[in-house]
């Protein structure tokens, strides 16, 4: 088969081709490209156009191939993108190879290894990086007892990333290879028909801070017929990067920002309680109280020769999230969500942090969305959505409402044109940023289509 989509509008152009056929009696391919074009965004504070103009392309192949017991999976892609920010002309290019092959015994296990190469290159006026990645994955699942099963599996990455500094920021050294490697296992033990516990744990060493250890284990309970609740707890690691190492700004002392040569890994330690319920064919809900407790976090600590990537943060965040969906008839369909959350991210005792707090995330105290579908005709659909956001507050941005709407229209079975329209309660408004150079979302207008050959 053979598809085309494509879409034309005030904000951005997208196209894109996809054509699939059996190769044989056991293997299908499918061909694709797709390109896009983005239009610059705009300052709040002027209505100047801001130099962040964007275009890419990308195209790629997939082949599924499958007999008896066996069965492959290669996928291959290659892109292309351009990207302008504050003046600086970014463009990053990409390719990659994954292979997926499965076996599957008569005893109900089951056999998988993939493996992947890639290779990304970064360009700036004053920085060129090239990342060269290959990275191995086993995994072997298996029914140990009638009501338990295992999966074990091993993997490793090694990366080769070389740089070419400039005068304004450097990683020393500038070029490097990486490896990190992992085992895992995990065990699913259905105590009755009701409960389940799954245990499972981690092993994951990397270059900076050696072994790693994350357990985590869920409890499942059904309550009754359609009505389920579970609770887990797990750890959770950000293994240092070369930025938190190795990166300077300038290339030479004295630095405006420098990694630390020390810099550990940050921790979450994540506990979770849900509840999902089906009351009957056309409502479902559930509802996930978390909390995520924090060590470790990237701070900047000031030193004689300038600004330094520290773990000198910790604190937690908290909330609930809400979901829903409603069938209200055969042709009105509601769906919702929405999140509270409270964070206190606060510097350690002892630790000095001069503005790496801001830099893990400005987030609002809670948000909303609700979208409604409905069928207007059997060809005519009409989709609408709001999202409800609350003020950030460092830096302050206000609140904000998006209203979406996008009318679809079934030409014939195999065409669908479309016209969608974005910000409609109000003709601009920012989301985030300092209001020096914040920008701001104005109302877009589109026409889209997909066609199926």
């Amino acid at each position: 088969d053979a598809a085309a989509s494509g879409e034309v509008g005030t904000r951005q152009r997208v196209g894109a081709v996809r054509f699939g056929a059996r190769g044989g009696d056991h293997a299908h391919y499918r061909l694709y490209a797709k390109g896009h074009q983005r239009k610059p965004s705009a300052l709040a504070s002027t209505g100047a156009a801001v130099d962040d103009a964007a275009g890419g392309a990308q195209a790629g192949l997939r082949v599924d191939w499958a007999q008896g017991d066996q069965a492959v999976r290669v996928l291959a892609d290659i892109y292309r993108s351009d990207i302008g920010e504050q003046g600086i002309a970014r463009r990053a290019d990409g390719a990659q190879l994954s292979v997926r092959w499965r076996r599957d015994f008569a005893s109900g296990a089951r056999l998988v290894v993939h493996g992947l190469v890639e290779q990304t290159e970064l360009r700036t006026p004053t920085f060129h990086e090239q990342l060269d990645t290959v990275d191995l994955l086993t995994q072997y699942d298996v029914a140990t007892a009638p009501n338990n099963r295992l999966i074990v599996g091993a993997g490793h990455r090694s990366s080769r990333d070389d740089t070419s500094n400039g005068p304004t920021l450097a990683f020393l050294p500038a070029k490097r290879t990486l490896s990190w490697s992992r085992v895992f296992a995990q065990n699913q033990y259905d105590i009755d028909e009701r409960f389940s516990l799954a245990l499972a744990a981690s092993l994951e060493h990397n270059p900076y801070t050696g072994v790693e250890f994350l357990p985590s284990a869920r409890l499942s309970w059904q309550l009754a017929p359609g009505h389920f609740t579970w609770a887990s707890a797990s750890r959770a690691v950000r293994a240092p990067s070369r930025i938190d190492r190795e990166f300077y700004l300038p290339a030479s002392p004295p630095y405006t920002l420098a990694g630390g040569p020390a810099f550990e890994s940050e921790v979450a330690n994540v506990v979770e309680l849900g509840y999902r319920a089906q009351p009957s064919v056309t409502v479902s809900y559930a509802l996930t109280a978390f909390r995520q407790d924090f060590d470790h976090l990237r701070s900047l600590q000031p030193t004689p020769l300038g600004l330094q990537f520290e773990n000198g943060l910790a604190g937690r965040t908290q909330g609930l999230e809400a979901s829903m969906s409603w069938r209200v008839n055969e042709r009105w369909r509601l769906v919702g969500g929405a999140t509270g959350l409270s964070r206190k991210i606060r510097p350690k005792p002892g630790a000095v942090d001069m503005g790496g707090e801001a830099a893990l995330g400005n987030d609002p105290t809670h948000w909303w969305s609700l979208r409604s579908t409905l069928d207007l005709t059997p060809r005519l659909i009409w989709d609408v959505s709001v999202r409800r956001s609350g003020s950030l507050p460092a830096p302050a941005v206000p609140a904000y409402t998006d209203v979406d709407m996008r009318l679809a229209w079934s030409v014939t079975p195999d065409l669908e044109m479309a016209l969608s329209v974005r910000n409609l309660a109000d003709d601009r408004h920012p989301e985030w940023g300092a209001a020096a150079n914040r920008i701001d979302f104005g109302r877009s207008a589109a026409l889209q289509f997909r066609w199926r050959l």
